[in-house]
């Protein structure tokens, strides 16, 4: 029987309750960022009208993560062939604990 696809869905006030269903009560809020934090920065964002979107990852029915993917700010770490190109990077991201390391 074959895998389900992960489905990404564009962040929208309509699902973003979808997102506080997510299980990271594992992660220090230091190490990964909060659907709260995602979900404000995605706010922002549209706001002050930058470059990225927010996705919301299913697995079947289950929202499963969280991800910011926004225009990259340059960074002195940033690779040298980076530099002067436009791309983006992840911003943030959390994804439930039950479907971690399963590659």
């Amino acid at each position: 029987m074959p895998e389900k696809p992960i489905l990404l869905e564009r962040l929208t006030d309509e699902n973003q309750h979808h997102a506080y269903g997510i299980d990271r009560e594992d992660i220090p809020e230091e190490w990964v960022d909060t659907a709260d934090t995602i979900i404000e920065l995605n706010h922002y964002g549209l706001e002050h009208r930058l470059l990225g979107h927010t996705f919301l990852a299913y697995l079947g029915e289950a929202c499963i993560g969280l991800i910011l993917i926004g225009e990259a700010i340059p960074w002195e770490t940033d690779p040298i062939e980076m530099q002067g190109v436009p791309f983006y990077r992840v911003m943030g991201f959390v994804v439930d604990r039950a479907y971690r390391s399963k590659g």
